[in-house]
């Protein structure tokens, strides 16, 4: 007997669901994308419990026929295309007709609808596919469409949902990012009974931006516009002076859709390239409006990742408009392709002061503030020189004798740093040391790094405060999404230093920030933090902890490109180790690396 057979229709419903239906977001994203096909003014997303438990979404649009309610959840039912020559020309958001049957295959469904011509409108509940019939209902114009208990049958796919802020937050970026390629439509959605986002729908892309993001975003933008005969490009880019520590506000469409897309995202970091600092990336709304036939979006389930025919040719049309805008401040372009042809196409494909305080106390092992002669000068031949070595060698070793007498444990691999004489610092990023037939070369920055994050970390393990009053307070603009998160994650927040309160609308006053031991911008840290928690959430709080400690660490250490003078030096190795691991980063990069004699007189010659 063979055995192949066929699946049942449940059992193929369920395996489909799980291609469209990934989370509560996947659904809102379905049925928001209906009701703008359904050419729909004014949409209402209401989500309870991370949208496990509950989702509507209520439109105005023009509604289903009463004789096609039913049809509408079957498999591969569709009014947007008729045939396969169609999907070369899909000008609507939906077109495959598996959304809706695959979110009532997962989930309790009720649908109210009412179109404009007719006194009544249909109802009709779905319980896990099974349907109970049309039935006749009084309801305005438009669609309601009501998902409770989601994946109720499915439990494997249940338990891998994330918490509920942590869904919802899924739902607020989704639903964020579909309001800004539809500016004429006026979006509102309500999580747990309250609003956390409510677009105005005047047609104006600016001040869509200005709800989602708030006024010192859309104050600093630049405008955005082309057209040629094939491409029509159109938004609203970030000022050079700003720029985020990841690309989470980079918004893209093509025809309306939103889309993920490693070209233009390449196109723009390169286009900023000078202008924004590096490892920042610059904020940006972009819509490209082109013909159905030069991109193909029936690639993936998700339909957020598109192929389109010629890559080269956007990329370049993309960095050229962007980039003139950076250069020449000019809203409307002029010859753009004309200029791009210069422009050589990268591989778009890959795009995925003073040493801080700490160091210099550590430099002075007593408080009675005794000055060591030579410093200033120390790392210049003169007298001070002999001095300097000595006070190294007794640094080292006053620690070694400290953790002794304590009856501390000394890693086997701190020995390493044990009776190092110091030669001086090359490229002002790594101190160079000798012992025996060795070399050591010392990454300043990784150093003081594992050095600050030891110390952050024990002092967070004890309890401490480690926060620091601010001279002033300091408001900053949070969109929907960030000002959820720290909403429901108030007491981690402030267990790392942040203290805060509301203020105004999608706005928080910081009056306490960690310690940082060198000058920087509240603002920038405390956003790119956020940026940080909110992308990767999905990690335990443990784990979040302690890649915050780092950042916080990698703020606090001394940065490569940064001269020391020997003093500075000594106490670094000293501090180094006394660490539990002095070898590695927090990240794994190593702090120190070494060079034999044999290897050198091999390079040299001298040994074969």
């Amino acid at each position: 007997m063979g055995k192949i057979i066929i699946l049942d229709e449940d059992t193929a419903n369920k395996i489909a669901a799980g291609e469209v239906v990934e989370r509560p977001a996947s659904v809102v994203k379905e049925l928001v994308e209906n009701a703008i096909d359904a050419e729909a003014a004014t949409i209402t997303i209401e989500v309870r419990n991370g949208g496990i438990s509950f989702i509507r979404v209520t439109d105005n649009g023009t509604g289903i026929e009463e004789d096609d309610i039913e049809i509408a959840f079957e498999r591969h039912a569709t009014s947007k295309i008729t045939n396969s020559e169609n999907l070369r020309a899909i000008s609507t958001l939906g077109f495959r007709g598996e959304a809706l049957a695959s979110i009532a295959s997962v989930a309790r469904v009720e649908i109210r609808s009412k179109t404009r011509d007719k006194s009544y409108g249909s109802s009709l509940a779905i319980n896990g596919g099974v349907s109970e019939g049309v039935k006749p209902i009084g309801c305005p114009d438009g669609t309601t469409i009501t998902v409770r208990d989601l994946f109720f049958n499915t439990p494997a796919r249940y338990k891998f949902l994330k918490k509920d802020s942590t869904e919802a937050r899924y739902i607020t970026d989704i639903v964020s990012r579909i309001a800004l390629g539809n500016p004429h439509i006026s979006f509102r959605l309500i999580n747990n009974g309250a609003t956390v986002l409510h677009t105005p729908g005047n047609n104006d892309l600016l001040s869509t931006i200005f709800s989602i993001y708030g006024k010192e975003t859309a104050g600093t933008v630049r405008k955005v516009q082309y057209e040629d005969n094939i491409f029509r490009i159109y938004g609203y880019i970030g000022d050079i002076s700003t720029g985020r520590s990841t690309r989470i506000h980079q918004t893209f469409f093509v025809n309306k859709r939103y889309i993920r897309s490693s070209v233009i995202s390449s196109a723009l970091d390169n286009a900023y390239e000078s202008f924004i600092v590096k490892g920042k990336y610059p904020f940006a709304v972009l819509n490209i409006d082109t013909n159905p036939e030069v991109f193909d979006v029936n690639v993936h389930p998700s339909k957020l990742e598109i192929r389109f025919s010629d890559e080269q040719l956007l990329y370049r049309v993309i960095y050229s408009a962007v980039r003139n805008v950076l250069e020449n401040g000019r809203d409307v372009l002029d010859n753009i392709l004309e200029i791009s042809k210069n422009i050589p196409l990268k591989n778009y494909r890959d795009s995925k002061g003073t040493i801080s305080t700490a160091v210099k106390n550590h430099a002075r092992p007593d408080s009675s503030g005794t000055d060591y002669p030579g410093e200033g000068n120390v790392g210049e031949s003169g007298a001070g020189e002999s001095y300097v070595q000595s006070r190294i060698t007794d640094y080292i070793n006053e620690t070694r004798e400290q953790k002794q007498e304590e009856g501390t444990e000394i890693a086997e691999e701190a020995r390493i740093l044990d009776n190092l004489e110091y030669i001086g610092q090359i490229f002002t990023t790594y101190l160079i040391f000798e012992k025996g037939n060795d070399i050591y070369l010392i990454d300043q920055h990784a150093a003081h790094e594992r050095i600050k994050y030891e110390e952050t970390l024990e002092a967070f393990s004890k309890g401490e405060k480690l926060s620091q009053p601010l001279a002033g307070p300091v408001v900053v603009e949070l969109t929907s999404e960030e000002q959820e998160y720290i909403t429901e994650n108030r007491d981690f927040i402030i267990q790392l230093g942040f203290e805060f309160e509301t203020f105004g609308n999608n706005s928080v006053m910081l009056r306490a920030v960690p310690y940082y031991d060198r000058e920087i911008s509240i603002r920038d840290e405390f956003l790119k933090l956020l940026d940080y928690l909110v992308t990767a959430s999905q990690k335990n709080e443990q784990d979040l902890l302690k890649e915050v400690i780092y950042r916080i660490a990698c703020t606090n250490a001394v940065k490569a490109n940064k001269k020391l003078n020997a003093i500075e030096a000594a106490a670094l190795i000293q501090s180094l180790g006394k660490t539990k691991n002095p070898l590695t980063c927090p990240h794994g990069r190593p702090t120190i690396i070494n060079i034999s004699r044999y290897e050198l007189e091999k390079r040299f010659r001298r040994k074969i």
